[in-house]
């Protein structure tokens, strides 16, 4: 009779699985044969050199990692932990560039003034914001087809808003006022106690103020089409977030099943379509008297006559709403806490804005006149930047940096924010001093221009 196995048969279920085990134990003499030592020796050099295999076919090998971790354990610590990752790194690494794997990828960080100030003048055709966005942001899936591979938004954005911004000033204006006031001040009425309010108050001023320099003053107070902006907003990094946890051959899969763009278009559409089929009857003419002078005008004026359908319209809007309402609503909430942890800084900043204002008026050069204020609000975004790394550019051609990194075609490039708290750069960097802050360069998102430009309102 054979001796016992050493391990517990109660830890087996299928009965097959038993002889099996029994049968390798007798055929080995289990613990007295030397394959008992050299099975797991093979395996676990097989492993060893897999990996090395994959570190070696990596065309980022040649930049130093941030920490040599099974690659595994390496997405979990940055999924988890992002923020010592990226601190770490740049003092670890300062004047140069590591990488960290993320689990979409890995990643090259970019770290010292001189190497972010050449990284951000390198043109868009060579390092593109929107490529990398369709893979962060899953684009193809969480924004559509059209948007995806044919952003016209980006380019009308650039064209119309940004060279009108004296319209869209005094649009912005005229619309913040009764949005703060209706939104968060009748809550401050008859009382002298301090009022509580939270960031879904001042994601609602932020959404119905840019609504209406999007699709006008009537739509844009209509509180049901504001709440559909910010849920497809929300809808779109909760969904970008789960599609990236997936192989790019599952994604379109999962995306079918937590998808909620044609919800969302669906809802847009009851909305807009009758505001859609009033500008397309005044596409391409300047002869009509008060055009609708807003971005819907301007996106059906501006794009081919087969991406007029309803669906694609909806979603460029939504897409343009996501773009701009969640980093501006988070800007305006920190630079009002600090605000309000500050008062001493309330009455300069009141003081300058009237002046410009009475100076020149509701229009871009009175905005630009008030350095405090712009001065204020970036100090804020350097202290409470909202995330520890920058969004990140796509290579779309191989570049070497002045200190001779080669980055490959297809690889993502961002840079830390833990740069905001260097003191090589920054005097006192963790007091709160009107310091400028980063996020400056060819790269800026389109959008963050107009929501820069919000928040000084």
């Amino acid at each position: 009779m054979s001796e016992p196995l050493p391990l517990s048969l109660d830890l087996v279920p299928l009965p097959f699985l038993h002889r099996w085990i029994w049968r390798i134990d007798n055929h080995l003499h289990w613990q007295s044969s030397p394959t008992f030592v050299l099975l797991p020796i093979i395996c676990l050099a097989f492993f060893v050199g897999f990996a090395l295999f994959l570190e070696r076919s990596n065309p980022l090998a040649h930049i130093p990692v941030y920490r040599s971790l099974p690659r595994l354990l390496s997405r979990f610590q940055f999924f988890y932990d992002a923020q010592r990752v990226a601190h770490d790194g740049y003092w670890k690494h300062k004047g140069g560039v590591f990488r960290v794997l993320r689990w979409s990828g890995w990643v090259v960080v970019v770290t010292g003034r001189q190497l972010m100030e050449e990284l951000y003048r390198i043109p868009e055709d060579t390092l593109s914001t929107w490529e990398a966005a369709k893979d962060e942001v899953q684009t193809l899936y969480t924004f559509g087809e059209q948007v995806s591979f044919r952003p016209y938004q980006l380019t009308l954005i650039k064209s119309k808003l940004v060279r009108h911004q004296d319209q869209v000033v005094r649009d912005l204006l005229d619309e913040a006022i009764p949005a703060f006031e209706e939104i968060i001040g009748q809550n401050c009425r008859d009382t002298s106690d301090w009022v509580e309010f939270d960031m879904n108050s001042i994601s609602k001023v932020v959404t119905r103020t840019f609504n209406r320099i999007l699709v006008g003053r009537e739509l844009c107070r209509d509180k049901n089409y504001n709440q559909l902006s910010i849920d497809f907003t929300m809808g779109v990094y909760i969904v970008s977030i789960i599609l990236n946890l997936f192989p790019s051959v599952l994604r379109g899969i999962v995306a079918r099943a937590i998808s909620q763009l044609p919800r969302h278009q669906k809802m847009g559409a009851q909305f807009l379509e009758p505001l859609i089929e009033e500008r397309k009857a005044c596409r391409g003419r300047d002869d009509v008297l008060d055009k609708p002078n807003d971005f819907l005008s301007y996106l059906i004026d501006g794009v081919p006559e087969e991406e007029l359908d309803t669906p694609g319209l909806v979603a460029r809007l939504l897409t343009v709403t996501s773009a701009t309402t969640h980093t501006s609503a988070s800007a305006l909430m920190h630079a009002l806490l600090e605000l309000a942890d500050r008062t001493s800084y309330a009455e300069p900043l009141r003081q300058e804005a009237a002046k410009a204002l009475n100076t020149h008026g509701l229009t871009r050069k009175g905005i630009e006149n008030m350095t405090q204020v712009d001065s204020f609000i970036k100090e804020s975004t350097r202290m409470h930047a909202i995330g520890c790394v920058t969004f990140p550019l796509k290579a779309m051609k191989p570049i070497t940096l002045s200190d001779g990194t080669y980055i490959p075609k297809d690889s993502f490039v961002m840079s830390s924010v833990a740069v905001h708290f260097d003191e090589e750069f920054y005097e006192n960097p963790y007091t709160f001093d009107g310091f400028l802050s980063f996020g400056q360069g060819r790269h800026t998102c389109p959008a963050d221009t107009l929501s820069h430009m919000f928040s000084r309102h």
